[in-house]
């Protein structure tokens, strides 16, 4: 029979202290220095109202830092003898140390084998999405849908350009790898077509398959999701971090200056007179139409003889009384406004930065003719509280973005609108009428559209005359008038 390590600690001793009112009681041994027993507070079970003793076996010791530590042997579940042995080996370790000089310390040896063995699955879980197409699959497949606005296009830009990659580890691509996919995608292709002199077929130009433009934004998605990765472990650095695609060639410059126009320069302008009196035309024509057809769409009847034939009409108001994007629009909800009597107006984050940290908050006063059309379209939706201020037909939920474009194109077609322009054009008229009147501070105009700064607004808005460019070309100088009225070179 084997005998029995000697301690001080017995049964008895454990009863009487789980006997004891107070919450925490220790029961030292005198025969093993450090080892002790130590009631803790009992535990109720919510169901049966039945109390259970908790309590554990300890050994305490001064760390090499000088620290107290006390070493968990086990619960109170462990049997007496079973905690008096390990105690005991625990004693003699720590004697055998301070012979030896060597430091002591069973429990920061606990803490570092578990950390081993976190750092060991944490390392083994990396491994696992170190492949790039594992990674898109499991980890960025689900951020971009539940997190971006457009995450379905960019995950399908990314396999369509990179789906070759996807069987290769993150760490180990190369410059190499993008410069070929870049070389495949700039192969060049001849553009044929029909001489009408002859009736022959003649080659016409030759262009890139992919213009430069365009890979340098699918090959930034790539490296979006590398930094994503990074930010989520699985690598330490992007390992494409400085490599750029090579430079335009002169074939792809030539074909762009002879077919290609500065689309977005052209959009980003006030409308002509023209323009807005065809809008207008095709807004009255579009009520009339609508109000013709009033069983085949929800929009609320009107109260006493006021309000809008049509939701898409109140939404175009706001497009050109606000500049609002046609995202922040379609998102607007009531508890975003305020009808405050000296005050009103509307919060809200702009949908297209709102993902950021930081993000900017658009404070738009409602002036006369906004706070108007808004308190009335109010009026004539039962004057909610809450929820969407334009409410899919179909859902009650927020409203399909190919709502209004819908009945743009009709607009368009009812008053001789051009069918080039966007209705992204009401923001960029906007911007552009407050940009031309120089009392408006560009700062406050940048406020008021989601920007943060007037950067983007001055390079793209801030246009001169053309009085202004024909006298900057003729080298004429610039006048100013005195106080007298007179004009005098500056």
């Amino acid at each position: 029979m084997a005998k029995k390590s000697k301690t001080s600690i017995t049964q008895k001793r454990i009863d009487e202290a789980h006997a004891s009112d107070k919450n925490r009681v220790r029961v030292s041994c005198s025969e093993i220095s450090g080892f002790a027993y130590y009631k803790l507070p009992d535990r109720i079970d919510k169901k049966t109202q039945k109390t259970y003793h908790r309590g554990a076996w300890r050994f305490r010791y001064t760390a090499p830092s000088g620290k107290t530590r006390d070493y968990t042997i086990g619960n109170q579940t462990m049997a007496l003898q079973t905690a008096v042995e390990i105690a005991r080996k625990l004693d003699s370790e720590k004697n055998t140390a301070a012979l030896l000089n060597k430091p002591f310390d069973p429990l920061g040896d606990k803490e570092r084998e578990a950390e081993k063995h976190s750092q060991q699955a944490q390392e083994q879980a990396r491994r696992k999405y170190m492949k790039l197409g594992v990674f898109f699959e499991d980890i960025y497949t689900p951020y971009q849908l539940n997190n971006r606005r457009y995450g379905k296009g960019t995950l399908a830009t990314l396999k369509a350009n990179f789906e070759h990659l996807f069987d290769r580890d993150i760490d180990k691509l190369t410059e190499a790898d993008i410069k070929a996919w870049q070389s495949k995608q700039s192969k060049l292709e001849d553009v044929y077509g029909v001489d009408e002199s002859t009736g022959k077929e003649v080659k016409l130009y030759t262009r890139p398959k992919t213009m430069h433009a365009t890979l340098e934004g699918y090959y930034g998605q790539l490296l979006t999701m590398l930094n994503y990765a990074v930010k989520q472990g699985v690598i330490k650095s992007n390992p494409l971090k400085g490599v750029v695609l090579d430079e335009m060639t002169e074939v792809e410059r030539t074909y762009i200056d002879d077919h290609h126009t500065p689309t977005e320069e052209k959009k980003r302008r006030s409308l002509t007179d023209d323009e807005l009196d065809a809008i207008e035309k095709g807004l009255e024509g579009f009520a009339e139409e609508v109000s013709q057809q009033y069983h085949r769409h929800t929009t609320p009847p009107l109260v006493n003889g006021e309000g809008f034939a049509h939701w898409f009409i109140v939404f175009t108001r706001i497009a050109q009384l606000t500049g609002m994007r046609p995202s922040d629009i379609r998102e607007l909800k009531w508890q975003n406004i305020s009808f405050n009597k000296f005050d009103p107006f509307m919060k809200f984050k702009p949908v297209k930065t709102r993902h950021k940290k930081n993000a900017i908050v658009v404070t738009f006063p409602l002036y006369d003719e906004l706070e108007d059309v808004l308190k009335l379209w109010h009026k004539q939706q039962g004057s909610p509280s809450q929820g969407y201020v334009f409410q899919s037909e179909r859902t009650g939920g927020i409203m399909d973005r190919k709502a209004y474009r819908r009945h743009w194109k009709r607009l368009k077609e009812l008053g001789g609108v051009p069918q080039e322009l966007e209705f992204y054009g009401f923001r960029h008229h906007w911007i552009s009428e407050r940009v031309a009147d120089p009392s408006i501070p560009l700062q406050d105009i940048a406020k008021l559209v989601g920007h943060k700064g007037t950067e983007m607004i001055a390079a793209h808005y801030h246009r001169p005359t053309n009085k202004q460019i024909l006298d900057a070309a003729a080298g004429r100088s610039k006048t100013k008038k005195t106080n007298t009225g007179s004009a005098v070179n500056e």
